[in-house]
Formats: structure tokens, sequence, C-alpha cells
């Protein structure tokens, strides 16, 4: 009995230790400086990541088959729900194999705050070199790079969100 008790508390703390983790360390983005980060709308448009500056952008990484990017979507969609007017930008990029599944996947869900994007070919995947899936990417309103995080996250913890804030504040 004990076990099932503490569990939510153990990995509540866990969550909130390693997202403090990620902001805290030292270590640069790796951004794609030097690396055109384009991929397609729902349309088939291709986007460019520099499109999006003025704006801060958090690049996300995912695929339908990833439990984890899966279980991060709700916070990812509450973050764009809560900054979007404020110059927030979540770019939920699919490394799925067709872009219907991406699409079939919000539409099962009811996602309608995002907009499924995709990497054909796994381009940007492999010019940005994460080393699993979900990574994401924050890029300031410059355009720069600031913070790569690879690994689920709770977008909704307080950590994160005074993160984003200052990123949204700074003009």
């Amino acid at each position: 009995m004990f076990r099932f008790i503490s569990y939510p508390i153990i990995r509540a703390f866990t969550s909130i230790a390693i997202v403090a983790a990620i902001l805290c360390s030292s270590l640069p983005a790796t951004a794609a400086e030097g690396v055109a980060v384009g991929f397609q709308d729902m349309k088939g448009n291709t986007i460019f990541l520099h499109d999006f500056k003025g704006k801060v952008v958090v690049l996300n990484l995912w695929a339908t088959w990833c439990a984890p990017c899966i279980a991060e979507m709700p916070s990812l969609v509450k973050l764009q729900q809560q900054y979007k007017y404020k110059g927030l930008v979540v770019i939920a990029l699919s490394e799925d194999d067709k872009l219907a599944d991406a699409i079939n996947f919000f539409k099962s869900k009811s996602i309608s705050a995002l907009a499924p994007f995709f990497d054909k070919n796994h381009v940007d995947y492999l010019a940005l070199k994460p080393r699993g899936l979900p990574t994401t990417l924050i890029v300031n309103r410059k355009g720069e790079a600031v913070k790569r995080i690879e690994g689920p996250v709770d977008w909704q913890s307080q950590i994160i969100q005074n993160y984003v804030a200052r990123l949204i504040d700074e003009k």
C-alpha cells in the first residue's frame, strides 16, 4: 500500500528535480546555427524557424509512437494557450513517417491549440542531432536558441513557467 501512495509523490519530486537540473545546467543550447530549420505545415507549405523571429519559440520534436512525447503533449497545449497572445509559439514538429499520422493524432485528441508540423525526410532531426524524442529547442525573440531540453517536460511546472515568462518579457 505504501508503494501506491508514495509513487505519485516520488514521481513529482523526480520530475521537478529533472526540470530544475535542465534549466540550471550550464550546457549551451546547440542550436541550428548555420542550419535553416525548415518544415512543412499541414498543407505542405515550407515554413522556416527564422519566420518566427520576434516570437519566443518552443520547437518540440515528437512522434505519435513516442510514449513520453504523447505524455507531455497536453502540457505543451496548455503552454501555447497560456502564452499565445504574449508572443509564444509552440511548434509541434512531427518525426513520424507521414504527416497524416500527426494530423490524425491531433484530431483524435481534439488538439486545436497547436498545429502539427512535419519534418519531411527527417532533415531537421538530423540537423539538430537529438539523442532521442522528445527534444525541445527554446528560441528567444532574436532567433537564438537559448535552451535545449532532451526528454519529457512538465511545461506547467513553476520553473518552466518562470523561464518562459522571462523570455517573453525580454524585448
